[in-house]
């Protein structure tokens, strides 16, 4: 939240109640803006660091709210339109509530603490950039996309290795979105940090790779800027390229339905391993190629993520996303017929 300050910190709410500063600004004819990133689940590890990037607790922002209820009047976007038309004037203490980026979390975690204390915000909604030199790269783009769009991006999209001078290749199914801090079924969450899932803090266009049950070789990709640690999980691939390579890798004789239907058995037709994290996917090793697949959105499947039941509500997370199986049979029988 980026305001007053001491307005952050709990403990000093019974002193700002009190407080002198708080009871008389802003004045008549002025107008307090406050702004707010993000509202964090109640268990979350808060830190000066994240107050000031204008989180909070579900808790906080419950008192915040309050605390600018009994001291300020919140005024609707509205009502601040009228005045910057001298239209109306405000009233004494007028303060707006908006609310950066336009997040999912948002609608999730600020809208419901809203409606109860009935008070109005200005969200924002991030639709383009400015110029071309503050245009989104790549990675931003593909982890908006996943996590904004039903359909999700890199479904259609072909993962491509050249491993010991065998290319293979498969197109993706199913993948999973994790949204790092703030998503317990993340492994940053609560920006938990280890040798293992130090990859996931680097930038967007990286590979992610981490062991499963000892055996299964996961593959991911990362998402987002340096030091927040986003990442999708590829899941599933319909083997296209290099068929006999991938054959042998998994030790079958065909091509079955589960051959590659699988994060672990993606990776071994595709032979990659633990030994890829950090491989940059803008070389020739492990890259993502568009080859025109396109599927309209009602083929494309969201639902709650596999294994996570450790995570709680964020369990329940729409962020799985899979090409409905008619489409997935459909190709099988084309490519392998």
């Amino acid at each position: 939240m980026k305001f007053v300050s001491p307005v952050l910190k709990r403990v000093l709410y019974p002193a700002l109640h009190s407080a002198t500063l708080l009871r008389h600004w802003p004045r008549a004819g002025q107008l307090a803006v406050v702004t707010y990133h993000g509202v964090l689940p109640s268990d979350y590890r808060v830190t000066d660091r994240l107050l000031d990037g204008g989180w909070v607790t579900r808790e906080t922002f419950r008192d915040q709210l309050r605390l600018l209820r009994s001291q300020y009047n919140v005024v609707s976007p509205d009502q601040v339109r009228r005045w910057a038309r001298n239209e109306e004037e405000l009233p004494m203490r007028a303060v707006l509530l908006t609310c950066d980026d336009g997040l999912a979390n948002a609608v999730a975690e600020m809208l419901p603490i809203l409606k109860e204390q009935n008070l109005p915000c200005l969200f924002f909604v991030t639709s383009e950039s400015l110029s071309e030199a503050c245009a989104m790269l790549w990675y931003e783009e593909l982890y908006l996309t996943l996590l904004a769009v039903p359909s999700g991006e890199l479904i259609g999209k072909f993962l491509i290795t050249q491993i010991k001078g065998k290319l293979t290749s498969g197109m993706i199914i199913e993948t999973e979105a994790y949204m790092g801090a703030v998503d317990k079924a993340s492994h940053a969450y609560n920006f938990r940090r280890t040798k293992r899932n130090e990859i996931m803090y680097g930038a967007g266009g990286t590979a992610y790779v981490y062991l499963c049950y000892g055996i299964h070789h996961l593959f991911n990709i990362v998402t987002n800027k340096k030091e927040t640690p986003h990442a999708i999980l590829i899941r599933g691939i319909l083997p296209k390229e290099g068929i006999n390579t991938m054959l042998k890798r998994r030790n079958q004789k065909t091509i079955t339905k589960k051959f590659s239907d699988g994060p672990g058995t993606a990776s071994q037709a595709l032979a990659i391993n633990t030994a890829h994290s950090g491989t940059l996917l803008s070389g020739n090793m492990i890259w993502v190629e568009d080859r025109g697949e396109s599927f309209k959105p009602k083929n494309i499947k969201a639902g709650p993520r596999i294994g996570v039941d450790y995570a709680g509500e964020d369990a329940l997370l729409p962020y799985r996303f899979r090409l409905t199986e008619d489409i997935i049979n459909d190709i099988r029988d084309e490519w392998y017929s």
